[in-house]
Order: structure tokens, then sequence, then C-alpha cells
């Protein structure tokens, strides 16, 4: 059977002021420049890509490593997600854990995925955590 391609998944070093208020949580994200990395899973077999000569891009090959996690599925625009993060939040407190790491999403349906209007993205939305 052939390898099917997961979705691929970005975590961010950067990532938005989820407690602004929502115009101009909006109108940051528009203007935010994203820092992060993004990724693509692989077959196992994979070992090595190809060499990029670029200032400000680089490729390889990592292993992302998880202990506990939370994640929730957001549906819709990327500009909304403010919302479902702060569920999210507020479940990890509430189940006394704490964030112990970066904003990592994982795309099911984005920009794409043919025929993806932004009201129908479906994003989990994935954070490290730790017991208190």
């Amino acid at each position: 059977m052939p390898w099917k391609m997961p979705p691929s998944a970005a975590r961010y070093n950067n990532a938005l002021d989820f407690d602004m208020e929502a115009k101009k949580r909006q109108a940051a994200f528009k203007n935010m420049i994203w820092e992060g990395v993004v990724a693509m899973p692989l077959p196992a077999d994979i070992t090595d890509v190809p060499i990029i000569e670029h200032d400000k891009l680089a490729a390889g090959i990592a292993t992302w490593k998880y202990g506990e996690t939370a994640q929730i599925l957001h549906i819709g625009p990327y500009e909304e997600e403010a919302p479902t993060v702060q569920i999210l939040k507020e479940y990890i407190d509430k189940k006394g854990y704490e964030i112990t790491g970066i904003h990592e999403e994982v795309y099911l349906r984005s920009p794409g995925t043919p025929f993806c209007k932004p009201e129908n993205y479906y994003t989990v939305i994935r954070y490290p955590v730790t017991k208190k």
C-alpha cells in the first residue's frame, strides 16, 4: 500500500497574545511575522534530505518528542483561534497542569486542502504540559 502523507504541523516561537481584544488580535494576526518550525511527517525509512541553500530557510530531519500534552480541535479561521485556546488553557489549569512548551498546531484541513474555506479549517492546537 502506498504511503499517505499525514497532515503538516507547526511550532511557533512567538505565539500570538490570545488575551488581547478580538479586533486588535485579528490585526496583529494579519501583520505578525511568524517564527517557528513547520513540519511535514515523513516515512521512517527516509534518513536524509537535499541540501537547500537559502538565507532564511533550512531543511532537516528531526523527531519531535512528546511527554504529556493537552490538545483541542479548533474549527474555523486561524484568526478566530483565541477562544478555543482559552478553553484549552482553562482546562489545563483546572486539571492541575501547566504549559511547559510552545504553541503547536496540526493542520487537518487547511489552505492546502482542496476546496476548503477558512470556516471549515480543522486545526489541532496542542501544548506540552506537566502536573503542577
